[in-house]
C-alpha cells in the first residue's frame, strides 16, 4: 500500500523519514530543534506530535525544516521549562526558542512604508536601503535519499566572537558525525568555504571538489597536524590549492559541507591503507611528502585596504 502523507500520523511520518533519508534520532532532533528523546516519543506514539506535523512534512517533501515547531508557553507568555540533561545541576531548564532569521522571514529586505515616506520627504526615494542584520551563527541541514546530506553553517566574521567559535565547532562536529556514520559504507565530503574579504566583498573556495575527502582523514589531519584546530586545517587546504590567496588574513563566514557515499568500497580502501598507497602526497601519518611552493603574490588585508586609498 502506497504511503499517504496526508493521512499519516506524526509517528508514521517519522518512520518514513528515517526509512527514506536514513536519518538518525539525533539528526532528526537537531532538525526539529528538539532532543532525540522527543523524536523517539513521537515515533512510539507516546505523544501525539501534532505540533511537529508541519516540520515533519517539510522534511519529507523538501529535505529540510522551514518552519520550526514552536515551544510551549504558559498563559503569561513565558516558555515552559523542559528536562535538563542527566549531568545538569537543575532538573529543569528554560529552553531557547530559535526564531526565524530576518533574511528568512517573509518580506525580509523590503523597504517599510515609514522608510518610503521618509525617503520621499527628503528627496532620496529609490536610494533607501534597509539595514542588513548582523550575521549570526546558524546551522541548517538538508537531507537527501540514501543518506546524502548538505550542511550549511554561517557565522560572524569576527574570529574572537562566540558565534565564530560556534561555527568552527559545528564544522568539526559535522566531520565527526559523518565519520561515526560509516558503519555500512565510507562517506566522503566536499567543502565550500566563503571568506569575508572586506569592503563588502566575499570569496568562495572549494576543498575536495574533485572526489571529496574521506571524513576520517580530515579528522586525523585536524588532530595530528593542527592540534584540533579545524580552521587551521581549512586554511592549510586553501593555501595549498589557491597559491595567490592567503586565507589567514581573512575570516570564514560560511561553510557548506556535502556528504555522499564513496565510490570505492570500504574493503578496497582498507587494502590501500595497508599498502600505504591511498592518499596522494601523504605518508601513513598524514604528513605531506612534498610541501607546496611558497606563494608569489600574497593577497593580504593590508594591500586590500591600501588599494582603496587615494
Amino acid at each position: 500500500m502506497a504511503f499517504n502523507e496526508g493521512s499519516a500520523s506524526p509517528a508514521e511520518l517519522v518512520a518514513e523519514i528515517r526509512r527514506i533519508f536514513q536519518a538518525s534520532w539525533v539528526e532528526l532532533g537537531g532538525m526539529l530543534d528538539r532532543s532525540e528523546k522527543m523524536v523517539r516519543k513521537i515515533a512510539k506514539g507516546e505523544t501525539s506530535g501534532e505540533s511537529y506535523r508541519e516540520a515533519l512534512l517539510e522534511i519529507l517533501r523538501q529535505g529540510r525544516v522551514v518552519h520550526r515547531p514552536p515551544r510551549r508557553r504558559r498563559k503569561d507568555g513565558s516558555l515552559v521549562k523542559v528536562r535538563a540533561k542527566n549531568d545538569a545541576k537543575d532538573p529543569l531548564v528554560t529552553p531557547v526558542e530559535h526564531a526565524i532569521e530576518p533574511e528568512e522571514a517573509e518580506g525580509a529586505g523590503e523597504v517599510s512604508a515609514a522608510d518610503k515616506q521618509k525617503a520621499a520627504k527628503e528627496g532620496t526615494e529609490g536610494r533607501t536601503a534597509p539595514k542588513r542584520p548582523r550575521r549570526r551563527f546558524k546551522r541548517e541541514t538538508t537531507v537527501f535519499p540514501d543518506g546524502g546530506r548538505q550542511h550549511k553553517i554561517e557565522m560572524p566574521k569576527g574570529k574572537k566572537t562566540k558565534g565564530h567559535a560556534q561555527g568552527m565547532g559545528a564544522i568539526l562536529d559535522t566531520f565527526r558525525r559523518v565519520a561515526k556514520g560509516q558503519k555500512a559504507g565510507d562517506k566522503r565530503v566536499k567543502v565550500s568555504v566563503v571568506f569575508d574579504m572586506g569592503n563588502g566583498e566575499t570569496r568562495r573556495v572549494e576543498i575536495g571538489s574533485h572526489a571529496g575527502y574521506h571524513s576520517s582523514d580530515i579528522l586525523a589531519d585536524v588532530r595530528k597536524l593542527h592540534g584540533g584546530d579545524v580552521e587551521g586545517w581549512i586554511n592549510d587546504q586553501v593555501r595549498e590549492r589557491y597559491t595567490d590567496f592567503d586565507p589567514v588574513d581573512f575570516s570564514i563566514i560560511q561553510a557548506e559541507i556535502q556528504v555522499f557515499d564513496a565510490a570505492r568500497s570500504k574493503a578496497e580502501r582498507k587494502d590501500l591503507d595497508e599498502q600505504d598507497a591511498r592518499r596522494w602526497n601523504r605518508d601513513r601519518h598524514g604528513r605531506r611528502l612534498i610541501e607546496p611552493a611558497p606563494m608569489a603574490n600574497r593577497r593580504s588585508r593590508a594591500r586590500k585596504r591600501n588599494r582603496d586609498k587615494p
